[in-house]
């Protein structure tokens, strides 16, 4: 097994009703609210090393999945934690490991999987799943890279995560991408979803040697037609107000609240995540995993799958396990 540790100061196991999370200085206020709601369920690991080593007799022989993601996927209250509630995955014992983290992509991902996915092999954990949800800070922090560059001249718009990832005999779908000329217009949009999704390929070719499943799933998106009840919950919290209350955009404004993704990133976002979503492979379910286009997962929904913070970003309870039944399906 390889020993080269990765430095992870987040992460959270479910196994059932019960729950394993690393404190640290970043931490320490989610781990307390957990702490007081589970009482003797929940057990506190002071760092990866310990996490690992309480979990090793729960996984070993067993089944398992690692999540992936940024703070839409990190934490008891995401889609990981309602996954390992899905009836047919609590019967199989399996442990779901959530090792998201704040402002994570694809490209950080490889660094953090590798380690795991070797220990959970020399544990004999037979039934192995990895799953990235993400896509919108994926195009984010890119366009930002692009944004930065041109206004200070810089020639490369690459993250650095990338970069580390180009000498990869794994990355040949990615390694053109990074030393192309940056495109301009409207096909920058399309230079940054064609390398977040040769990233998440690279992913996928990572657990295919470890003999483990990949699900790479495009997040929901809030937009007004890819998430109405959250449009509509905004309208109504604006609606109760007494008369005489700002404009609607003011009103939003004034509280830090989103009316959409356009509203928060730009209306460039749009067409960003639109040209995302295209790009994005939706093949289900095969041997060595599944693409998932959740983009309009919400489209239907009664019920907001955002948080009633209104940052349209982050999911709500109902999100997460819209989310988690949607990637249970992919499992199967």
């Amino acid at each position: 097994m390889s020993t080269d540790q990765p430095a992870i100061e987040q992460a959270e196991a479910y196994l059932g009703e019960d729950c394993v999370a690393i404190r640290s200085a970043k931490t320490t206020r989610i781990i307390d609210r957990m702490q007081a709601a589970l009482g003797d369920r929940f057990v506190v690991a002071a760092d990866f090393a310990e996490f690992l080593l309480i979990l090793a007799d729960r996984v070993r022989g067993g089944t398992a999945v690692i999540a992936l993601g940024d703070s839409t996927t990190a934490n008891y209250t995401g889609w990981p934690r309602s996954l390992s509630l899905i009836p047919r995955l609590r019967e199989r014992g399996t442990v779901v490991i959530n090792l998201a983290d704040w402002g994570l992509t694809t490209a950080d991902q490889p660094q953090r999987l590798a380690f795991p996915l070797d220990w959970l092999g020399y544990h004999r954990v037979v039934g192995r799943t990895a799953i990235y949800l993400g896509g919108l800070l994926d195009w984010q922090y890119r366009r930002r890279a692009y944004d930065h560059a041109a206004g200070a001249g810089i020639a490369s718009a690459i993250l650095a995560s990338e970069a580390a990832l180009a000498s990869r005999d794994d990355a040949r779908e990615l390694r053109p991408l990074l030393v192309m000329a940056t495109p301009e217009g409207d096909r920058l949009d399309q230079w940054i979803a064609l390398r977040t999704v040769a990233v998440a390929h690279l992913l996928q070719r990572l657990c295919k040697k470890k003999d483990t499943r990949f699900v790479a799933a495009l997040q929901p998106l809030c937009f007004a037609d890819t998430a109405p009840a959250y449009a509509a919950a905004l309208r109504a919290n604006y609606d109760s107000e007494p008369p005489g209350k700002l404009d609607f955009a003011a009103w939003c404004r004034e509280r830090g609240y989103y009316r959409d993704l356009a509203d928060r990133y730009g209306e460039a976002a749009r067409a960003g995540l639109d040209v995302m979503a295209k790009a994005w492979p939706d093949t289900h379910s095969g041997p060595s995993g599944a693409w998932l286009n959740l983009a309009d997962l919400f489209r239907d929904a009664q019920e907001s799958g955002f948080l009633p913070s209104f940052d349209a970003v982050h999911f709500s309870q109902a999100g997460a396990g819209r989310i988690a039944a949607a990637l249970a399906a992919a499992l199967d």
